[in-house]
């Protein structure tokens, strides 16, 4: 039988023992976040925007502090890491002088007739985001309403904290062995707990990191494996999320999906989500899609954002590129929340963290389609998976592109054909700086139409270098 009609899937395994970490993003429910938080800053005009960078403060929970001192000393060598990358990556363009947050509301949140959001019988005595209590020193006064009032606000309770100054995100930091840790897979989970009132951007946010699974070692191996981890899961809370899409805006500030007259976006409720416009996320029929047993008809969600669609048609050479494939694998915190594995390996946002993982310039075109940011894309890293391969391969099945490499007794890379076999057999990368192994294996239960194709492993860095002029 010929290799290339042998139904594959494929397997990851990290020849450097480094961990492979899968994202366990989950989209908070509406229930979860607190919209439209007024912090006003009187010497700013929304007309007159001007982008600086962003601050972001850190504070750790205390159960950061309760972590074997090994496990906190590495916490708090990473985040620091990850803050000062995305600091010197993003600019916001609505800072305010002092942030402070709103208090979660002990029933439900009413919009009054003149558009502030107050909490109906007031407000929780401790306030959340995510696993974590918000200091009350971080926190605005409670804002009321009672039933039969005519949605007269009022302010009640303490007094507002004293904010945080100089902050434009404010991020919780806890390690907590939660439910979503004891699943043995997930390092950690991130996503945003309160929006700002003026263009919808995260103003807060938490991370939970997994505590059994943070690992040991040298403190320079750990960090190393971890903090594009923490640099992954900041973007989650910062604005790549299924729950953030519908909030989205252009560059001029206006929203980009249908807005209600009290200045929401629809929300729906079979996906329990904000519903997003097709000016963001449409879907692609591909009728061509070539797998084992002939041609297929299949639906691709695409990211068609105005700077992602120029970023990712300068990375693969492809000048006719609808948009750049979500992941459409798993739930609502796999699919729809990371670029699709197969076309983009190793970019950082891909669901699962593999090796030499990057931040490229196709991840922060999202960031400043957002509307929220502008992005200092030197601070982009190289992304080699797919560079300059021209359409067939970001458009076409793998099965397609291998077939139609080997037919012309061209090189598949940067796929493989040779199945993985005991003891492995190594080859060069691709790009002839590292050596590799071809991770292919035979899946034996039948598959679905759409996955029964030669669906192949990236090569894998090895933990030595290749050495110049070995073959």
């Amino acid at each position: 039988m010929s290799i290339l009609f042998i139904i594959m899937i494929l397997q990851i395994v990290a020849l450097n023992n480094a961990q492979n970490i899968q994202c366990s993003y989950k989209p908070p429910n509406k229930d979860e976040v607190m919209y439209k938080v007024s912090n006003p800053n009187p010497n700013q005009h929304k007309r007159s925007l001007k982008a600086n960078n962003i601050r972001i403060k850190i504070h750790y929970d205390s159960t950061v502090s309760n972590l074997p001192e090994e496990k906190s000393n590495i916490v708090k060598a990473v985040f620091p890491l990850a803050v000062d990358y995305w600091q010197k990556t993003l600019m916001v363009r609505n800072s305010v002088p002092v942030l402070r947050l709103s208090p979660t509301c002990r029933a439900k949140e009413i919009v009054t007739k003149n558009g502030v959001r107050c909490c109906l019988f007031g407000c929780l005595k401790r306030s959340r985001c995510g696993e974590v209590y918000i200091p009350k020193d971080h926190l605005q006064r409670c804002k009321q309403t009672l039933l039969f009032s005519n949605n007269h606000c009022i302010p009640s309770g303490p007094n507002q904290g004293k904010g945080l100054s100089n902050t434009d995100f404010v991020l919780y930091v806890s390690s907590g062995q939660t439910d979503r840790c004891r699943d043995g897979n997930t390092f950690a989970y991130a996503a945003h707990c309160q929006l700002e009132d003026s263009m919808d951007r995260p103003i807060a946010g938490y991370i939970n990191l997994c505590p059994d699974l943070l690992g040991s070692g040298t403190p320079s191996h750990v960090i190393s494996v971890f903090l594009p981890t923490i640099k992954h899961e900041f973007l989650h809370a910062l604005g790549f999320s299924v729950s953030l899409y519908a909030f989205y805006r252009d560059q001029d500030g206006r929203p980009l999906s249908p807005r209600l007259a009290n200045g929401d976006p629809v929300y729906d409720n079979k996906m329990n989500l904000y519903k997003w416009s097709d000016k963001i996320i449409r879907p692609v029929i591909r009728n061509d899609w070539q797998v084992a047993s002939g041609n297929i008809s299949r639906v691709f969600n695409m990211m068609i954002t105005p700077n992602v669609l120029r970023e990712a048609r300068s990375h693969f050479n492809c000048s006719t590129l609808k948009g750049v494939e979500l992941e459409n694998q798993g739930n609502y915190g796999t699919a729809m929340t990371h670029w699709e594995k197969r076309i983009l390996e190793n970019e950082a946002m891909t669901g699962t963290h593999t090796q030499d993982t990057v931040f490229s310039r196709i991840t922060l075109a999202l960031m400043e389609d957002t509307g929220w940011y502008l992005v200092n894309y030197s601070m982009a890293e190289d992304l080699a998976w797919g560079k300059n391969l021209g359409c067939d391969f970001i458009e076409k099945s793998c099965f397609s592109w291998i077939q139609h490499r080997l037919l012309s007794q061209s090189d598949p890379s940067p796929y493989c054909v040779r199945i993985k076999s005991h003891p492995l057999i190594t080859e060069c990368s691709a790009d002839r700086k590292s050596m590799a192994v071809c991770n292919l294996v035979i899946y034996d239960n039948p598959l679905s139409l759409e996955y029964q194709e030669m669906v192949i492993l990236k090569y894998r860095r090895c933990i030595c270098s290749y050495k110049s002029g070995a073959s």
